[in-house]
């Protein structure tokens, strides 16, 4: 019996160079291709391809971007009513209808051919764009179908100067419920950056800088959304085309909104209709995708090969770096915290958990008034009582918000706060004193290195940037050694590891598994609050 096939490229089955049927042979053929579904190659001809490309990016000194559409940089509806405000402006507030554009797409159906679609861009979105172009190459990944995201993406990059033919959408992933890197990616993500409103979808991917969600049409939410208003979980044949009850299914929706005309409903109701609300979330997520790429290329520059997917979890731990918190009613009574989302968001982005009160706690994070922790912490005077708010939308932000907006009642405020030593004193993280933060990493990196390389023989200029034993480590350091002496590293990169000090339980009191001390459990509504945050 001959050799199967061992050219690298396949199509729709069929070996691309010799034409054989190889689809009882081939089992691991990747996508590499935006639009085209049936293109695959072998995992070699991918390997190829990607350092190819990765050579591409480092002689340009770019990093890649993907880049969500649905409310992370546009919102849209097919509600007509939105017409009816471009006829007449004087029925919506001055501005309003600013940078709102309109298109129909040509592949309509029986159901949705009368639908016109209404985008409206995020405030800032053309210059946020042009100014990432310089640092990284632009990509677009959606749920969208294919006409409706060259439509949408005809409008923001006529010229395809931004994104070219890197769009990938639902038609060629072949998904309705989820992203995936390894779509794109398929061999190596380290130089890979996901924007998007919604981290479910990416499986809360290391890689993905959330965003808040866009929702300038009040009510309308996400026309493309997959998993919350498509509920099936079967994938696109390998054909690559929308199977046929995801695509019906959408379109009815879209139907039913362009008939039913939820924000002309509002209207008659004198219920708000459009977004007030100053929206400065591009502004936020260039400082933070600045502060990625220059993080990347000086390791890069100082010879490391650094991984963005341990550079963002890095940032994350800095947010709420030197807070101490206590929860109160907001872990039900007898159930382990580090069960609670509210326990995983605060310890993903650098707080430390405790059960108990001690002299140690900075924050006291309560749904409640009148508990015993609660009260504990009046007595003592020093720790900021506040709601779970304040802990959601310090890490959705980025930064450690001023508790004057979020205290549990006009009690809360501490006579003598205790000072959080954080490099997130200030307003925003494009204020943390990065440098410091760099050298922390990168001393962290090296002596990871350095322990990977003990019993060889080591170069000058290494031993040179390796850190010497007789400095003293970080406070990052020292809680990484004191959470992970107990740990399997078996999961941990050997060059760069992501490290999961604040996702341990050594923060915990050691006799208290459980928060039995926890004060009965108000029904607040963290699933969603918390949604997509974590």
């Amino acid at each position: 019996m001959s050799d199967p096939c061992t050219h690298p490229v396949q199509l729709a089955g069929l070996c691309a160079v010799c034409g054989i049927d190889i689809t009882s042979t081939v089992n691991n053929s990747l996508h590499i291709s935006h639009s085209t579904a049936n293109l695959t190659v072998t995992y070699d001809e991918a390997k190829r391809i990607s350092t190819r490309s990765k050579h591409s990016l480092l002689k340009s000194s770019k990093l890649s971007l993907i880049v969500d559409l649905d409310q992370t940089v546009i919102h849209a509806t097919v509600d007509p009513t939105v017409q009816s405000w471009l006829d007449d402006p004087s029925l919506v507030y001055p501005g309003a209808l600013d940078d709102i554009h309109k298109f129909k797409l040509d592949d309509f159906t029986p159901l949705n051919q009368s639908c016109s679609y209404f985008v409206k861009f995020r405030p800032g979105l053309i210059d946020f764009l042009h100014e990432l172009n310089h640092l990284y190459e632009l990509h677009v990944y959606t749920m969208g179908t294919k006409s409706y995201a060259a439509a949408v993406c005809q409008l923001i990059d006529p010229t395809g100067s931004l994104f070219s033919e890197r769009i990938l959408t639902r038609d060629d992933s072949g998904s309705f419920t989820s992203k995936s890197l390894l779509r794109l990616f398929p061999t190596d993500t380290s130089m890979c950056v996901i924007i998007d409103d919604r981290a479910d979808v990416w499986s809360d991917s290391p890689n993905l800088v959330k965003c808040n969600p866009f929702e300038f049409f009040v009510g309308i939410g996400d026309i493309n959304a997959g998993e919350e208003e498509v509920h099936f979980d079967e994938e696109v044949g390998e054909k690559g085309g929308e199977d046929s009850d995801h695509r019906d299914h959408h379109n009815l929706s879209l139907s039913q909104q362009a008939n039913q005309r939820p924000l002309a409903q509002r209207q008659r109701e004198h219920r708000q209709l459009l977004s007030r609300t100053p929206d400065a979330e591009l502004p936020r997520l260039l400082r933070i995708l600045r502060q990625i790429h220059s993080t990347y290329y000086t390791y890069r520059n100082a010879g490391d090969d650094p991984d963005v997917a341990e550079i963002i979890p890095h940032m994350q731990r800095l947010v709420l770096r030197g807070v101490h918190l206590l929860f109160s009613a907001v872990v039900p009574l007898g159930a382990h915290i580090e069960h609670s989302p509210l326990y995983h968001l605060a310890v993903r982005y650098g707080a430390q958990v405790h059960t108990t009160y001690s002299s140690a706690i900075t924050h006291v994070v309560a749904a409640k008034k009148g508990t015993a922790k609660v009260d504990e912490a009046r007595r003592e005077d020093v720790a900021h009582v506040v709601t779970p708010q304040w802990l959601i939308d310090s890490c959705n932000l980025w930064e450690c918000r001023k508790e004057d907006s979020y205290y549990l009642d006009s009690h809360s405020r501490p006579k003598w706060p205790k000072q959080v030593q954080s490099f997130n004193d200030k307003p925003t993280t494009d204020h943390v004193d990065w440098d410091t933060a760099d050298q922390e990493l990168e001393d962290f990196l090296n002596e990871d290195s350095a322990e990977e390389e003990k019993g060889e023989e080591v170069k000058e200029n290494t031993k040179k940037r390796s850190r010497k034993s007789s400095t003293p480590p970080s406070i990052d350091e020292q809680d990484l050694h004191s959470h992970t002496n107990n740990q399997s590293n078996s999961d941990t990169p050997k060059r760069h590891r992501t490290d999961n000090t604040s996702d341990d339980l050594d923060s915990l009191d050691k006799d208290t598994p459980s928060d039995n001390h926890s004060d009965s459990f108000d029904d607040f509504d963290f699933a969603n609050q918390l949604d997509g945050v974590i």
